[in-house]
């Protein structure tokens, strides 16, 4: 009995050795902002390495520089921190480790100089990695940031409190699943994101003050059998530089992806704020056999240059309803190609308009619009049904209203 305790003893000692915290802290105490200065971090007890990446320390042309492979947690709380020295290590930054978690606070600031991973062990294993970016942090990334890049990854990051998140490419859902969480901050792709790239992908920007920025494109559900969804809510914003595809980015290439975009209390969604854009385009539902969704709720507004649902015979949801608007200053174009199909329901004092040009309601394909208690508006044409292969239903009840401009 007594060598079985012993042994039972042992085993939970071993154990609590393996899953023990390895956590790397930032000091400052080597007196400059480099990442790979020993000095200016604070090692975890026995460490054999002095900085968190230097097991894969290598030469800048040789390869990309992963944390190493036991790290749990890196700290940054309060400090500046730069990652840009190829001329010592790579640019890139792979998170993976031990189910890493990255975490800035009070004001940090952390500035990597080439593509960051995360979710990507160096054997190719899945992690569960995270990032936390808090209390006015700051973090930049000068080339494009993937999420859950190896299969059966799960990683989260969440931006708060007056933070920024800046890319230059976000692809949210790479082979794993992936979420962002942006709650009164900013997270900036400065050329475009992929919401559910070949994956599943979420994006959450809540509350006033908090702000998805896209500097050309945003696509939602984005490859073949891909989940994409981008909830705004409560007061937040998303800006959009030239277009929003909901549901199949990749036209006829791509099969069954699925896209929802809801935009709630209060929000807006605006489609064509870049000064030079000539696109403005906002579809809902566009790749083969894919489908869009988007819902404008409670109070919330969508703002775009141009509207079409849908493509390639996709099927496309619009859903305005709570005293919601959506307002295209340019044409409106439901069910543009032959076996699409499309579904709009605006509801209890909401108003759904194009502002500058035609409305219509069934171009090609199939689209059943209604509207209850609520307004529809064209700039010029309202038209329902154009060609011989569109079928088209517009049901106006209660104390609607419809405006055409001629």
């Amino acid at each position: 009995m007594i060598r079985r305790v012993l042994v039972l003893a042992l085993v939970v000692a071993l154990a609590s050795v393996a899953s023990a915290d390895v956590v790397w802290t930032w000091s400052g105490g080597g007196g400059t902002d480099v990442w790979e200065t020993p000095a200016n971090w604070t090692a975890p007890a026995g460490n054999t390495y002095t900085y968190p990446t230097e097991q894969y320390y290598t030469d800048p042309n040789a390869g990309v520089e992963f944390v190493n492979k036991d790290v749990t947690d890196i700290i940054i709380d309060g400090g500046t921190v730069v990652k840009t020295d190829s001329t010592t290590a790579s640019n890139d930054l792979y998170l993976g480790g031990t189910d890493c978690f990255l975490k800035l606070q009070n004001s940090a600031s952390l500035t990597v100089g080439d593509d960051m991973k995360i979710g990507r062990g160096d054997d190719g294993a899945s992690t569960a990695s995270r990032i936390d970016v808090l209390s006015g942090s700051t973090f930049h990334l000068n080339d494009d940031f993937t999420m859950a890049d190896d299969s059966g990854s799960d990683c989260i990051v969440n931006v708060s409190g007056s933070s920024t998140f800046t890319v230059d490419a976000g692809f949210i859902g790479d082979e794993g699943d992936a979420e962002i969480n942006v709650t009164s901050a900013l997270f900036e792709c400065r050329n475009y994101v992929r919401v559910g790239y070949k994956s599943s992908g979420t994006v959450t920007v809540d509350g006033v003050g908090a702000e998805l920025k896209a500097g050309y494109s945003a696509h939602v559900g984005d490859g073949a059998d891909t989940t994409g969804e981008l909830i705004i809510a409560n007061g937040a914003e998303a800006n959009v530089g030239t277009r929003l595809r909901i549901g199949g980015a990749s036209g006829s290439t791509t099969s069954g992806s699925t896209g929802t975009v809801t935009v709630s209390n209060g929000s807006t969604l605006r489609v064509g704020v870049r000064p030079d854009n000539t696109e403005e385009d906002l579809r809902v539902g566009y790749g083969l056999g894919s489908t869009g969704t988007l819902n404008v709720l409670s109070g919330s507004r969508v703002e775009a240059g141009t509207a079409r649902t849908c493509n390639y015979g996709a099927t496309g949801f619009w859903n305005v309803d709570g005293n919601s608007t959506v307002e295209v200053t340019g044409g409106i174009q439901l069910s543009q190609q032959a076996g699409s199909v499309s579904t709009v329901t605006v509801t209890d004092g909401s108003s759904f308009s194009s502002t500058g040009d035609r409305v219509y309601v069934g171009i090609n394909g199939t689209t059943n619009m209604t509207v209850t208690d609520s307004t529809v508006a064209s700039g010029t044409d309202f038209r329902v049904g154009y060609a011989a292969t569109s079928v088209a239903t517009l049901d106006i009840s209660g104390t609607s209203v419809l405006n055409c401009g001629r």
